[in-house]
């Protein structure tokens, strides 16, 4: 019984051939959670496991594989003396899977090298950008990305890490989490590293806000690595500027209603609304006086109709929609 995982002193072949045979008798629960560390501990773990599991079911077969048994004769006969002493020390562990374990042994230390992958090598690059309308996309990785109207994400994949950068716009990301890679997404001047996550970020006007829904994110100084802070599921980082950030409880899906087709203005002028509007319109909105533009506004939108915000702050407001001969929209003092 394997309940953690193989000692550091022994080879990565006797390693990898223990955790085969505790997966050929089937693997306790302690085990189970053993192994999943064993995979997170090294990326060079889950390569191996990769590409040897799937010889290892073939091994049932090799009596009817001419090729199969020549290969596993031969190398247990090249590597005799160090599979009986693998064995030997595998004895107690195996019990009847002991046969199994020689030839499996036997196949992982005759079998060529592969070199070791370039942790620096990239494996993917994208970009998304979309133009008046939100768009979901899925990431190399497996991430989940939603990105808002006029939003830009790029997306690099290396051996070691993944990173993102949210240029402008605003994105929320469900991220495929893996321990031995983070996920790192740079906007605003920060560094916002997942922690097995659900999260939304804005980046624009110079403003960063960081919404968690759950899981954990820590925030962090992208040119020094100083942490900032570490939100939990219903904080909010918001930061504009060089001053310093600040994090106050939300209710993540009213702060990214955005998602749902909708934009909550609580106090907000009007011209920082209808910027927001303008997102979502291919026709933008205008302000016909400087007096409109300071005007605040409350209340839940339709992202996608402009036209009905501005019927709705008429009701409350001095205000009007002109349209001229051209089709462009301006609104002006009654």
């Amino acid at each position: 019984m394997i309940d953690r995982p193989p000692s550091n002193a022994a080879s990565a072949e006797d390693e990898l051939a223990d955790w085969l045979i505790a997966h050929d008798r089937g693997l306790t629960q302690g085990e189970a959670l053993a192994f999943d560390r064993w995979l997170a501990a090294s990326p060079a773990h889950a390569l191996a496991w990769a590409e040897v599991a799937p010889m290892w079911e073939s091994f049932d077969h090799a009596d009817r594989n001419a090729q199969l048994g020549t290969m596993l004769d031969e190398a247990r006969t090249a590597r005799a003396l160090s599979v009986g002493r693998a064995m030997r020390r595998r004895g107690a562990i195996a019990g009847a899977g002991v046969g199994l374990s020689a030839l499996a042994l036997a196949w992982i230390v005759a079998m060529p090298r592969q070199p070791k992958p370039d942790p620096d090598a990239v494996i993917a690059e994208q970009t998304f950008a979309t133009d008046h309308r939100p768009a979901s996309y899925r990431l190399a990785d497996g991430t989940q990305v939603t990105l808002d109207a006029g939003s830009t994400l790029s997306f690099v994949e290396r051996g070691h890490d993944r990173m993102a950068s949210l240029t402008e716009g605003r994105a929320f990301l469900t991220v495929r989490h893996d321990p031995a890679r983070p996920f790192r997404v740079t906007a605003g001047g920060a560094s916002i590293t997942d922690i097995g996550t659900r999260f939304g970020i804005a980046s624009e006007r110079g403003a960063l806000v960081v919404t968690l829904v759950s899981g954990k994110v820590a925030i962090a100084d992208p040119a020094t690595g100083d942490a900032l802070v570490t939100l939990a599921p219903g904080q909010q980082f918001r930061r504009v500027g060089n001053k310093p950030g600040a994090v106050a409880p939300v209710d993540p899906e009213t702060a990214l209603s955005w998602r749902e087709g909708y934009l909550e203005f609580d106090r907000t002028p009007v011209a920082v609304a209808i910027a927001e509007m303008n997102r979502y319109t291919a026709n933008p909105l205008r302000i016909g006086d400087p007096e409109v533009g300071r005007i605040l506004v409350s209340g839940r939108f339709k992202s996608d109709d402009p036209e009905r915000f501005v019927r709705v702050l008429a009701f409350t407001e001095p205000v009007q929609l002109e349209i001229d001969d051209q089709g462009r929209q301006t609104i002006r003092l009654r």
